[in-house]
């Protein structure tokens, strides 16, 4: 993985699917850090990285994407359904990994929740000597790349003010924007318009106009 610092872009050679992955992923200073530290590899100050972020913040998107670039071995969300079983094999998966050398990519909330939810000493351990690196919620910056790659992919082209409306007011999230150039999407082709702000603005819902 190689960062375009310049062109503020991630080239990765794989197919998009819209679940998961994209053609390119694109860079802001929401997630810069994280991608350094991505591109460092195998070059890490440990056998482990961690990639901490609220939900939304993109750290499933970016462990899958390195995932397939790498063939790094991935646990995600390490803090959350972790019980007996799962600390166990998650165990034997660091010893096998440092056995051959390896380097394995962890995500969580944040290393207090992995402090909170892991109960196995030497699991804990061995994921506290781990490198953590925090990913903030998606910028404007992000959401807007993001949002225009979706909607391009569908042959589509969203209007200045329309991608303008819908960054002021679409959840900070990955998950949220696939969702709206989906409903924008549906809509355009339904009403026979292209993309403008009362296309976004129904695709949101009347509900997040309340405020404005």
């Amino acid at each position: 993985m190689k960062a375009d610092k310049t062109a503020g872009q991630l080239p990765l050679k794989l197919p998009f699917i819209a679940s998961q992955s994209l053609d390119d992923f694109f860079v802001s200073e929401s997630n810069k850090e994280a991608v350094e530290w991505l591109n460092r590899f195998p070059d890490w100050p440990s056998s482990g990285l961690v990639l901490c972020g609220e939900s939304g913040s993109g750290k499933t998107h970016l462990a899958k994407v390195f995932a397939a670039s790498t063939g790094c071995a991935v646990e995600e969300d390490i803090d959350m359904n972790c019980d007996d079983s799962r600390q166990r094999a998650v165990f034997h998966l660091f010893n096998s990994v440092k056995e051959r050398g390896g380097h394995i990519l962890l995500t969580a909330r944040s290393m207090q929740d992995i402090q909170r939810a892991v109960t196995l000493p030497d699991l804990k351990s061995r994921i506290m000597a781990c490198t953590p690196v925090e990913l903030g919620l998606p910028d404007d910056e992000l959401l807007a790349a993001v949002l225009v790659k979706q909607l391009a992919d569908r042959q589509i082209i969203i209007d200045g003010d329309a991608l303008k409306y819908a960054i002021r007011r679409v959840r900070r999230s990955f998950a949220a924007v696939r969702d709206l150039a989906d409903k924008a999407d549906s809509l355009a082709m339904a009403l026979g318009r292209r993309i403008t702000v009362p296309v976004i603005r129904q695709a949101l819902g009347a509900e997040q106009d309340a405020g404005d």
